[in-house]
């Protein structure tokens, strides 16, 4: 049984996630969603991060039946210490593990497509704590100032945005591999 987190308050956020996540999982693997109860609706700046952080460790004390947790959010709010609160449950976040594995699949060359120019700088930082900062070519966002919430306001105009700043990263970094 796996408690998928996520660290936005947005409960419409955490059924698509658990819905893809089951939809990809094995049948055996049960996965259920939590939702945080303090934070904002959009993690999309550093405070917000760190507002997120607090919430996920709050859950601590619900998360110990779960055989795992996922963090699913990015920049894996909480993550360490939540790991530490369950020193017996395995947490991994979606950030560190989707980093490190595209540092492995590509020759340590991956740049970082994401559509919030707001968290740049955690991402960075982020690869650098799992071991990956030197693969790290870019992080890859639409620039500073855009309407973030036009960005985000449908599946189909976030994948829009994703599409082309994984072809930026591609054409201009010379990365071999994008996560998104």
């Amino acid at each position: 049984k796996v408690a998928l987190v996520n660290p936005n308050t947005n409960q419409a956020t955490t059924d698509a996630m658990v819905s893809i996540s089951r939809a990809v999982a094995p049948d055996w693997l049960l996965i259920e969603g939590v939702t945080v109860k303090n934070g904002v609706p959009l993690i999309a700046e550093p405070s917000a991060l760190a507002v997120a952080a607090d919430a996920v460790v709050a859950l601590a004390p619900q998360l110990t039946t779960y055989d795992a947790v996922i963090i699913g959010a990015f920049g894996d709010p909480g993550r360490e210490r939540l790991a530490q609160a369950l020193s017996s449950v395995p947490v991994v976040g979606i950030g560190e593990s989707s980093m490190t594995e595209a540092s492995q699949l590509s020759d340590n060359c991956f740049s970082v497509a994401q559509p919030l120019p707001g968290l740049n700088a955690c991402i960075r930082a982020l690869a650098t704590s799992c071991g990956c900062g030197d693969a790290l070519r870019s992080v890859c966002s639409p620039e500073a100032g855009c309407d973030t919430s036009a960005v985000m306001a449908s599946a189909e105009s976030i994948e829009h945005t994703l599409a082309e700043l994984v072809q930026r990263a591609i054409d201009a970094d010379g990365a071999k591999a994008g996560v998104i």
